[in-house]
Formats: structure tokens, C-alpha cells, sequence
């Protein structure tokens, strides 16, 4: 559904930082100054959303909900700057308590964090894993395992395994 941007802020989404989303219908912003490309990129990420709701029967976290989302964006890149920056400075965020994150709406450097994180983390995932593993993750969600449960039946390796690994393979080298 596509709002005009006064209902939608209203009825839909107060923050000026939420431009799609996805609860049981993909609901959409009317802007005049978005594109068609920047309309694409929000239908990708919410779609992304419908489809792990789906898959893992809302039961997947938010930070893998966000992860799997900003992947299917084509114009999100992840600031590996900044996640080198967080890295150096010990202030990586496990994956586990990254989710309070994505909810402080007002805290920049807290959406910074959880969005180039789980990004991140989720590229890597797919680089070593593919989407095959992904939906049977989500799908043992669904079935009521817990995020470490289904990591390790799925790739041998639970959620703070998973980051250890990514932390190794992208900030040890």
C-alpha cells in the first residue's frame, strides 16, 4: 500500500528515519522526490521481511530480520570503515544484543551499529554458507528452535560462534 507521506507519517510510521514497512502488508510512503530506483530499494528490504516473517513464523530476531533485509537492498553497502572503527575500539555488538539497537531510533550511532553490523555479519554468513542454510535457520525458527539451536543444527556453529568467526575472517587478517 502506498500512503500519502502526511497519513504515513501519521498512521503508519511517526519517524522521519522509517521509509517502508512490512507489518502483514508492505506499506509505502508517497515522496515526489523518491525515485523509482528508491522505491525498488524499499520493496526489496520490506519484501526481504515478508519473506522471513514467513519462513520462521515471526520468530526470527530483529537483527537477522534487518540483516537479511538490508542484504536484499541493492543500494545498502555496509561502512566497513566504521565496523573496523567499532572493531578496533572493542565495540562490536554481539548479534545477541543488537536488537535494542534497531528500536533507539533516536541514538544515529546505535542504528549505525546494528545495521552495519548484522549487514555484515549476514554477507559473511552467505559467503561461507549460502541461502540453501539460511531458510532451513528460519524454517527450525519456526519449528520453535532458538537462534543458537538452529545455527548449530544447520552450520555446526551457534550465533556467537558465527561472529567469532566473521571477526576473525574480516578484522584478523
Amino acid at each position: 500500500e502506498i500512503y500519502p507521506a502526511q497519513q504515513y507519517r501519521s498512521d503508519v510510521a511517526p519517524s522521519e528515519n522509517i521509509i517502508g514497512v512490512y507489518d502483514g502488508k508492505i506499506k509505502l510512503p508517497e515522496y515526489s522526490d523518491m525515485t523509482e530506483n528508491d522505491y525498488r530499494r524499499i520493496v526489496y528490504h520490506e519484501y526481504m521481511h515478508a519473506i522471513v516473517f514467513d519462513l520462521s513464523g515471526g520468530r526470527a530476531p530483529t537483527w537477522l530480520h534487518e540483516a537479511l533485509a538490508t542484504n536484499a537492498d541493492p543500494g545498502f553497502t555496509a561502512d566497513d570503515g566504521y565496523l573496523a572503527y567499532l572493531y578496533q575500539n572493542g565495540k562490536l555488538v554481539a548479534p545477541r544484543d543488537l536488537d535494542p539497537y534497531f528500536l533507539d531510533m533516536g541514538n544515529h550511532d546505535h542504528l549505525m551499529t546494528a545495521y552495519n553490523e548484522a549487514n555484515a555479519l549476514i554477507r559473511y554468513f552467505l559467503s561461507r554458507y549460502n541461502y540453501w542454510h539460511m531458510k532451513n535457520i528460519l524454517t527450525d525458527l519456526k519449528r520453535g528452535m532458538n537462534i543458537d539451536e538452529a545455527f548449530k543444527k544447520e552450520v555446526a556453529v551457534d550465533i556467537g560462534g558465527l561472529f567469532e568467526q566473521w571477526q576473525e575472517a574480516v578484522f584478523k587478517r
